[in-house]
């Protein structure tokens, strides 16, 4: 019983963790391309 009311209220928060995860690598991603985007026209010049 001790591990059942120790999983019911962890099992939201993994998902709040997951969703968080990839939102964050998306971002990260996201900057990555803008920043090399950004860099290309100055190594151009």
């Amino acid at each position: 019983m001790e591990k059942i009311g120790f999983e019911a209220p962890i099992r939201p928060f993994l998902g709040l963790l997951v969703k968080v995860d990839k939102f964050y690598s998306k971002t990260v991603r996201e900057a990555k391309t803008l920043a090399q985007a950004q860099q290309q026209p100055a190594k151009m010049s």
